[in-house]
């Protein structure tokens, strides 16, 4: 359903959502700005700070992914598998060239 509205209270629907993207804007630049000083110690800051991370590891170990996938039933485990090599070859395409060569090399 089309709701017709007059000049006035579209102005004032823009204006709300402008002042909501400008201080969403404040809130996110320093965070911006932080990865792109920082880099991936400010990405693990963040992740820990907003993501519920705290001082859990980021790598899980062999054993528990092999555990993991021994308690998955087959058509599970070949929907991880090729959803893991969809990612990669999406990441992959992405890669600028220079860093397709290096990512082929053995």
């Amino acid at each position: 359903m089309i709701r017709i509205i007059s000049h006035l209270d579209a102005r004032s629907v823009m204006t709300r959502r402008r002042t909501r993207l400008d201080q969403a804007e404040r809130i996110v630049a320093p965070i911006l700005e932080a990865v792109r000083t920082e880099g991936d110690a400010a990405l693990l800051r963040y992740a820990r700070q907003f993501d519920d991370l705290g001082n859990k590891p980021l790598r899980v170990s062999e054993a528990e992914l092999a555990g993991a996938a021994a308690q998955m039933e087959a058509p599970i485990l070949n929907a991880v598998s090729v959803a893991r090599h969809n990612i990669h070859e999406f990441a992959e395409a992405q890669l600028p060239l220079l860093g397709r060569r290096r990512a082929q090399q053995p």
